[in-house]
């Protein structure tokens, strides 16, 4: 699985890839954290 987006070159700053790195972190663990909530409201009913 390609984790970071694809590089642009040097157009790309380093503050930018940092940028991509968070916000493509901050996804997977709101995924997690969405399949864990479900998974316990599933669980309830």
């Amino acid at each position: 699985m390609g984790a970071r987006p694809p590089d642009r070159g040097p157009s790309v700053s380093t503050w930018g890839r940092l940028v991509l790195d968070i916000v493509y972190v901050l996804g997977v663990i709101a995924v997690f954290v969405l399949v864990a909530g479900i998974g316990k409201a599933v669980e309830k009913l």
